[in-house]
Parts: C-alpha cells; sequence; structure tokens
C-alpha cells in the first residue's frame, strides 16, 4: 500500500517537475533567440 502510494507521488512530482522545466525551457526561448540574433 505504501509503495504504491510512493509510487503514484513520485510519477506526479516527477511529472510537475518536467511541466516546469518544458515552461522555464520555453520562457528563456525567446530570450536567447533574440541575444544570439543581436551578437551576430
Amino acid at each position: 500500500m505504501i509503495g504504491s502510494a510512493y509510487r503514484f507521488l513520485a510519477e506526479k512530482t516527477s511529472y510537475l517537475l518536467a511541466k516546469k522545466l518544458a515552461i522555464d525551457f520555453l520562457a528563456k526561448k525567446p530570450v536567447l533567440k533574440t541575444s544570439y540574433l543581436e551578437k551576430s
């Protein structure tokens, strides 16, 4: 019982973490794009 609950929590946490990383990446992407264009 505890094992399945722990696994569910781990999956939920990893999903939220991946979602946060994806949002952070997409948020930073335009900034990287503009800074790259300014340098060249």
